[in-house]
């Protein structure tokens, strides 16, 4: 939402701040389905069993919705209580964004199968185009015929919309790319497999998200909304920096699985280093950018209150960069059935993360908030590099070559 230049950092970081807290609300209502569907997407069509692949399909979506309910139901009935916690005048933002949750993981779910069949383009278009696309549509209108209510609880209802819109047409583009199973196919169901590959997979996502909102929401208990927008628009700005980690991810993740399924060992050492390399090409120039001219840019192109932002944008960038250049190590162990290795790696890592926030943001802020999530970043990094090679042998920098140690 571009609420930013209108109304300042203090309104987007409200927006922002609520925001952080949805995205943690989506983690109990997809416990890992994304990835599951992914993984086991792309093994059935490998493997051509399409009557397994329409059944976990079905599961999934079923699963999902049934946990975004309860997870709606309960923060409900939790919201009269918190209240009063609450930013004076913007008790009604969490209410529009509850919205988002069953929109968000029901996206997701059914972009993982388009994914997982090798229609990536087709995956990514609901979180890179529509979403946005629609987001900024809304926000365009807004802005230009009804500038009164250009705020945070304008901004949520947008992204509301925005995700239902997105996840229409998203089911639209996967019954029109299902494949067609015969009659004589037979329909496989294994939820108790599924099920069991849950858990793992929830915790690493769950987890995943609260690295991510750690810092954000922390600084929002201890420090200004002022400094929550300022500091999220650096975030986010970082974040530019694993782009090309976040497409190779995409791209590699139903090979990862497709080579492992069908046994091609060698074949899947050798993808490993390259997807690093793809990587950490387009990581470099955008991370010293940022680096250099951090400061100008975010007060030319965001404005002038956002130029505080320039030492957490070089922090992160420097952390980001690093992550990028230890590959898909995460993806690489979730798609070749080590998920109970990425849930402990990322365990620890958040635990890093709380730690380190707790003791710096405090006192010192935003700088010191960047410098704890680029470290715990560090911990999570090794710590899955480390598991990637003890179980698959696999070298997963881009300081390898092409050829991983052991393929001939």
């Amino acid at each position: 939402m571009c609420l930013r230049e209108r109304s300042g950092p203090n309104e987007y970081g409200t927006y922002a701040y609520y925001l952080s807290l949805l995205s943690l609300l989506s983690v109990p209502a997809q416990i890992g389905l994304p990835t599951l569907v992914t993984r086991e997407t792309a093994g059935a069509c490998e493997q051509g069993t399409l009557g397994r692949l329409i059944k976990l399909w079905r599961w999934a979506l079923l699963t999902a919705a049934s946990l975004s309910l309860i997870v709606i139901l309960l923060a409900t009935l939790v919201m009269p209580r918190i209240q009063q916690n609450l930013p004076a005048g913007n008790e009604r933002v969490l209410y529009w964004g509850f919205m988002l949750v069953p929109a968000m993981v029901l996206c997701d779910v059914r972009s993982s199968a388009l994914i997982g069949m090798g229609s990536v383009l087709s995956g990514q278009l609901s979180e890179n185009v529509i979403r946005p696309g629609v987001l900024l549509a809304l926000t365009a209108l807004i802005y230009l015929a009804y500038p009164s209510f250009y705020t945070a609880k304008a901004g949520m209802a947008a992204t509301a919309v925005a995700a239902l819109v997105s996840l229409v047409v998203l089911e639209y583009i996967q019954r029109s790319k299902t494949p067609k199973i015969s009659k004589n196919q037979r329909v496989e169901y294994d939820a108790r497999v599924w099920s069991g590959a849950l858990w793992p997979l929830g915790m690493t996502a769950g987890v995943h998200l609260i690295n991510r909102n750690t810092d954000i929401l922390m600084l929002g208990l201890f420090h200004s909304s002022d400094d929550v927008g300022v500091y999220r628009v650096a975030a986010h700005g970082a974040m530019l920096v694993p782009f090309g980690l976040t497409i190779v991810n995409v791209v590699f993740a139903p090979r990862f699985a497709r080579l492992f399924a069908s046994g091609k060992t060698p074949e899947l050492q050798r993808a490993t280093p390259h997807s690093a390399q793809i990587s950490f090409a387009f990581a470099l120039p955008v991370a010293l950018t940022f680096l250099f001219f951090g400061r100008p840019i975010l007060s030319h192109l965001i404005g002038a209150s956002y130029s505080e932002g320039a030492a957490a944008l070089s922090i992160l960038s420097l952390g980001q960069l690093m992550n990028v250049g230890m590959a898909s190590v995460a993806i690489l162990l979730n798609m070749t059935g080590h998920e109970r290795d990425t849930a402990k790696g990322v365990a620890v890592g958040a635990a890093t993360n709380v730690a380190l926030n707790l003791v710096l943001i405090p006192p010192y802020g935003m700088v010191r908030a960047a410098i704890a999530s680029a470290a715990a970043l560090a911990v999570l990094n090794v710590i899955l590099y480390t598991s990637v090679t003890k179980r698959l042998r696999v070298h997963a920098t881009f300081l390898f070559p092409f050829r991983a140690k052991g393929t001939q």
